[in-house]
């Protein structure tokens, strides 16, 4: 907690185990630049080079619990207040975590492209956050373009976060995802987009604020909706507001 990571311009952070930036509410971690221009450096990148084959099928995982005792599902109170889960983050899950941390002035676009970027193949690791703070990213705010294996784990859980100003979309996930208690405003290209690559794919989104995100110099304003766009796979909506998305 407290610590504070200043980048150069253009340089990038590439994770090729796991990552645990583990900030609080009192004292948060920071990922910044020198320069505080979006897009000033390539933000995080999480790589699977070193990972994978070894680690056994479903152990690879953030685990989700719902309070009722079912796997693989969050609870929801009975008047869709509220959404409870445990989250088994053991050593055998290997989850990244990234809580209570902000990262500002990342994804330089054509580099990670992304303040967060989930690398293409890295199926080994869930990624977990809580109270993350994104902000004048000059590509996306999350981009998850993991391969997930059959059995669709969740892969992408957000919880609490701020993801704003970005040049691109706020969250961009082809992965199953659980997104809650969030912000998602002003981004140029849109809220949020889910485009798994199976329609068993569940994506929840629960008491979040989706407003005021445009499509501005979208090529297929038609196709993607500034606010949340869902391609295929089960939606899941309780309690949220959308307001102001053009």
């Amino acid at each position: 907690p407290g610590t504070v990571v200043d980048f150069d311009v253009g340089c990038i952070f590439e994770v090729f185990g796991v990552i645990k930036a583990k900030g609080n509410p009192d004292d948060r971690i920071i990922f910044t630049s020198s320069s505080a221009i979006a897009g000033a450096w390539s933000g995080i990148t999480l790589q699977s080079s070193s990972l994978g084959a070894a680690w056994p099928a479903g152990n690879q995982y953030c685990q989700i619990i719902g309070l009722d005792g079912v796997n693989g599902r969050p609870t929801i109170s009975s008047d869709n207040a509220t959404l409870d889960f445990n989250v088994d983050t053991s050593a055998s899950k290997k989850c990244n975590e990234i809580h209570y941390t902000d990262i500002l002035y990342a994804g330089m676009y054509g580099a990670a492209g992304a303040a967060l970027h989930y690398a293409i193949g890295s199926t080994q690791l869930g990624l977990l956050s809580r109270g993350v703070a994104i902000r004048d990213s000059g590509g996306y705010g999350i981009i998850v373009e993991a391969l997930v294996p059959d059995g669709d784990p969740w892969v992408l859980v957000v919880i609490d976060a701020t993801i704003t100003n970005s040049m691109h979309y706020g969250i961009y996930t082809t992965v199953p995802m659980i997104l809650a208690n969030s912000t998602i405003t002003y981004n140029e290209r849109g809220g949020a987009l889910f485009s798994p690559p199976k329609l068993s794919s569940e994506l929840w989104i629960i008491n979040n604020t989706i407003a005021f995100n445009s499509n501005i110099g979208n090529p297929c304003t038609g196709n993607y909706p500034s606010g949340l766009a869902v391609y295929q796979g089960r939606l899941w909506l309780y309690n949220n507001v959308f307001d102001s998305n053009s």
